[in-house]
């Protein structure tokens, strides 16, 4: 009797093991589109890079329309892609990796330059108050 029960449990495990592997997703298989040259990538990468760093301190708004260049010859380069034009596409990409690194450098100057005004303003309103500070005082003293 316990031999039987054994047997049905192997079973049943072995059965569910079956379907288990039988019902799991198959891989897709691999893309096979076009070979892209490595320096039609490379330059997209370094075009993504660079857009990607201006982006994070907003240079799509401080150096707008340095960075929309970067954006529509983006665009063509990866319409040029598209079309297997890949030395343009290549040069597209790079000019647009060249635009997108101005746009960064751009905002970084204007974000430095409103810092410094930010602590400057902060100087004279410190200078401010310490003159009313002293004026009040000297008008205390004046009184007594």
């Amino acid at each position: 009797m316990k031999l039987r029960k054994i047997r049905i449990l192997l079973m049943l495990s072995a059965v569910f093991s079956l379907m288990s592997c039988a019902s799991s997703p198959k891989s897709a298989p691999a893309a096979s589109g076009p070979v892209l040259p490595d320096s039609l990538v490379k330059a997209r990468k370094a075009a993504d890079d660079s857009r990607a760093k201006a982006l994070e301190i907003k240079a799509n708004v401080a150096a707008k329309a340095v960075f929309d260049q970067g954006e529509s010859g983006y665009a063509a380069a990866a319409a040029l892609s598209d079309k297997a034009e890949y030395d343009k596409a290549a040069s597209g990409f790079s000019e647009s990796d060249s635009l997108f690194k101005k746009a960064l450098e751009e905002a970084t100057q204007k974000r430095k330059a409103a810092l410094e005004s930010l602590g400057k303003a902060d100087t004279d309103r410190k200078t401010a108050e310490q003159a009313l500070v002293d004026a009040a005082n000297a008008e205390k003293g004046e009184l007594n």
